[in-house]
C-alpha cells in the first residue's frame, strides 16, 4: 500500500504518545530503504513505520475536520499548559466544543458524561467499590478513557467503565476521553476489550477466562490469532482458561484476589482422589475438595506462589508414594494368590492317578 502525506491511518500498535487504534496523520516521509513516517495528532508527533500502520482511514482530512482539529489541539494545549492540579487533566475544563457530538477520532475531548454509555457487553459486571478510584481522579485523572462514536450519535466506552463511573460519582459534567475507530464488529469490540482490560490491572481473571473461552467458542476466532491480537503466548491462553475448571471457592478467591492466578496453577496439578499415605485407598476427598483445601490455607496464611508449589509437590509425592505402596502391596497379594493357586494345582495332580 502506498502512502503519502496527509493520509489519515489507524495505529496497529502504540507508537509514542499515541495509543494503540489510534488515528493518526502522515506530517512526513523519510526517504529511505525503510521510509519513516512523521506521525502527528492533538499537537503530539513520533515517528513509525508502515508496518506499525492498520487501515487507511481517510486520504485527506476535509476542511471543517481540519478546522476542527485545529480548534481541539488549541485548546488542549492550553489546557495542558495551566492545569488545574500537578499536571493532571482538569474536569472543569472544555478541551473540544461540546455543541456537536462528531468529534474527530483520534482527539482527546471533555465528553459530556450524558452523551457516554456503559458497553452492555463489558465483563466487568460489578464495578465494586469506586470511592478509592473517585478520591484519586479528584486529585487527576491522569489518563483519558477511550470511547467510539456509535451509529446513534452518542459514544459508548472501549475502556474507562469505572473511570466514567467515578466521574459521575464526583459529579462531572465532563470527561476527558480519547475518540476511536468504532469497531468494525462485535467480536472485534469483544477483542479490543480484551486486550484493554490486560493493559489495565484488573485483578479479576477470572472473568477474562470466561471471555477468552467464550470468544473461542464464538468459533470466529483461533487461538492463534487471538494470542497475537493478546500480545501473549498460546500457552497463557491455555493456562488462563485452565482456571475455570477450578471449583466455584478457588476461583471466588481469584476473582477478589486473595489469591493469583499463579495459585491457581498450581492447584491446577492436583487431579486425582486424595490417597492415604499407607494403605493406598482413596480418602473420599475429591480432587476438587483437595483444591479448596490448600486453597483456603494459602489465602488465610497469605502464602507465595512458590510456598504453595512446595506443599503441592510435597502432596503429590505423597500421592506418588502411596501409589507406589499400593501397588506393591497389590503385586504381593497377586504373588501370594497365585501361589495358593499353583500349589492347590499340584495338590490335586499327586492325589488323582490319572494326573498328568
Amino acid at each position: 500500500m502506498t502512502h503519502h502525506i496527509g493520509q489519515q491511518v489507524e495505529l496497529r500498535v502504540a507508537c509514542g504518545p499515541f495509543v494503540r487504534g489510534q488515528v493518526v496523520t502522515i506530517q512526513a516521509i523519510e526517504a529511505t530503504a525503510t521510509p519513516g513516517f512523521l506521525l502527528t495528532c492533538c499537537g503530539h508527533r513520533t515517528t513509525a513505520t508502515a508496518e506499525d500502520f492498520g487501515a487507511v482511514q481517510r486520504e485527506l482530512p476535509t476542511t471543517e475536520e481540519l478546522d476542527m482539529t485545529r480548534k481541539n489541539g488549541a485548546d488542549l494545549s492550553a489546557n495542558m499548559a495551566a492545569p488545574a492540579g500537578d499536571g493532571e487533566i482538569d474536569p472543569s475544563s472544555t478541551v473540544a466544543d461540546n455543541t456537536t457530538t462528531a468529534y474527530p477520532v483520534g482527539q482527546v475531548v471533555r465528553l459530556p458524561l450524558d452523551l457516554l454509555d456503559p458497553d452492555p457487553d463489558n465483563e466487568r459486571t460489578d464495578l465494586g467499590d469506586l470511592t478509592a478510584l473517585a478520591a484519586s481522579m479528584a486529585v487527576a485523572q491522569e489518563e483519558p478513557i477511550q470511547v467510539y462514536r456509535q451509529a446513534n450519535g452518542r459514544y459508548m466506552n472501549k475502556t474507562g467503565h469505572r473511570r466514567s463511573a467515578a466521574a459521575r460519582v464526583l459529579g462531572w459534567p465532563t470527561i476527558a476521553a480519547l475518540i476511536v475507530v468504532p469497531p468494525t464488529d462485535a467480536r472485534r469490540r469483544h477483542l479490543g476489550r480484551i486486550v484493554s482490560n490486560l493493559l489495565r490491572e484488573d485483578p479479576n481473571i477470572i472473568m477474562l477466562a470466561a471471555r477468552l473461552r467464550d470468544t473461542l467458542a464464538e468459533g470466529e476466532v483461533d487461538q492463534t490469532e487471538l494470542a497475537r491480537q493478546l500480545g501473549k503466548s498460546q500457552s497463557w491462553i491455555s493456562n488462563t482458561m485452565r482456571l475455570l475448571n477450578l471449583p466455584e471457592p478457588v476461583r471466588a478467591l481469584i476473582s477478589s484476589g486473595k489469591l493469583t492466578a499463579g495459585h491457581g496453577v498450581q492447584l491446577l496439578r492436583i487431579t486425582e482422589l486424595e490417597l492415604t499415605d499407607w494403605e493406598g485407598s482413596p480418602t473420599g476427598q475429591s480432587a476438587a475438595a483437595e483444591q479448596a483445601y490448600f486453597a483456603q490455607h494459602a489465602s488465610s496464611g497469605e502464602w507465595s506462589v512458590s510456598t504453595l508449589m512446595n506443599t503441592v509437590d510435597s502432596y503429590l509425592k505423597r500421592q506418588e508414594n502411596a501409589k507406589y505402596q499400593a501397588a506393591q502391596r497389590e503385586r504381593i497379594q497377586q504373588a501370594a494368590e497365585a501361589a495358593k493357586v499353583a500349589a492347590a494345582e499340584a495338590r490335586a495332580r499327586g492325589g488323582d492317578p490319572q494326573a498328568a
